[in-house]
């Protein structure tokens, strides 16, 4: 009987900690999962300063306006925009990878994840 309250107990903190792992918000679990789904950086080839992680579009990028220069793309389709909430001139990427930005380098304002 002794050994049965013990197994009760195990199961009980199993079941506390899978419920407060359920209740983790995407960007959380991202973190714990090891990973976004893109990385912005103001160098070419991944170089430099990370400027932000994503897992979903923003429309103002904060510090990293207009300071982009590259972005690991670990899934998802991505569109990059130089004006705000997806305005003006733009790029399209849909695979994963490692890309350098030519004309749109330093100018991108907003991105969304399709």
């Amino acid at each position: 009987m002794k050994t049965t309250m013990l197994n009760t107990k195990e199961n009980f903190n199993q079941l506390d900690v899978t419920l407060a792992v359920k209740e983790l918000g995407n960007e959380a679990a991202a973190t714990i999962q090891g990973g976004f789904d893109l990385i912005a950086y103001d160098g070419f080839n991944g170089k430099g300063s990370v400027l932000g992680e994503f897992n979903f579009g923003k429309s103002v990028l904060g510090a990293g306006n207009n300071r982009i220069s590259s972005v690991r793309i670990n899934a998802g389709r991505w569109k990059f925009s130089d004006g705000f909430f997806g305005l003006g001139e733009s790029e399209t990427i849909s695979r994963t990878g490692l890309f350098n930005f030519r004309s749109l380098n330093n100018r991108i304002s907003s991105l969304k994840r399709f």
